[in-house]
């Protein structure tokens, strides 16, 4: 825990033991809404990017990979993310349906799709597996399967 987070819980306590032995009631209510800003402050700052990090950092990896490989960039059921845009600072083509497309994914294209999609994506395309990630994978060329 941070100093100052220290210094602003032992504060509040003091103030409101004082606030109780001395029966002031706006002292009190005032203690504790310090003590619980700083607590929420506290829970925001360790719990919030727990909460949101999982798919969006993985993406925003997943497009930096691509940029430094100058690979082309292909997102299967991903929809319009914008942070793939902007990290792999090139044209991605955003696919919605699982079909097979050749224009979208030529040889050395890398393609992200999300995991709860893989199966739709693995009847579809032979593919090499690049990274694994929670929520979001990274695959490489992504080859259609010949119908026997």
């Amino acid at each position: 825990m941070q100093i100052p987070g220290v210094i602003v819980i032992m504060a509040s306590v003091l103030f409101n033991s004082f606030a109780i032995f001395k029966d002031k009631k706006k002292l009190h209510f005032i203690a504790l809404v310090g003590f619980m800003a700083v607590l929420s402050m506290f829970a925001a700052k360790m719990i919030f990017p727990y909460v949101v990090s999982f798919g969006q950092n993985e993406l925003i990896e997943y497009a930096k990979t691509a940029k430094n490989k100058g690979a082309k960039l292909a997102a299967m059921g991903t929809g319009n993310r914008y942070s793939l845009i902007y990290y792999a600072e090139s044209q991605i083509d955003f696919i919605k349906d699982f079909k097979i497309d050749n224009n979208a994914l030529d040889k050395g294209t890398y393609v992200i799709v999300r995991n709860k999609n893989v199966k739709d994506f693995n009847n579809l395309y032979n593919y090499e597996i690049i990274k694994q990630g929670k929520k979001y994978s990274l695959y490489n060329n992504a080859i259609p399967k010949t119908k026997k």
